[in-house]
């Protein structure tokens, strides 16, 4: 399993693109993104507060994963 850091998930949004956001929250200096998968799968993306995007919208996911972290399959992270 691997954990990769909201603020290395940057948003760009396509209207092709599969997955969709599904919630903002406004946090200041930054935006932090719910971004819903084909999948099912939910990820976490966090953007300038410049960068508004609504619900709804279709975006590609491009990672920069800087801050990586492995977990055993065996041995989830803690919650």
């Amino acid at each position: 399993m691997v954990m990769i850091r909201p603020d290395d998930i940057h948003l760009i949004p396509n209207k092709s693109a599969e997955p969709r956001i599904v919630a903002r929250q406004f946090r200041g200096s930054e935006n932090l993104y719910t971004v819903q998968l084909p999948s099912g799968q939910v990820v976490h993306s966090s953007e300038s507060s410049t960068s508004v995007y609504h619900e709804g919208t279709a975006v590609e996911l491009r990672v920069s994963a800087t801050h990586t972290v492995l977990f055993s399959a065996e041995q989830p992270p803690c919650s």
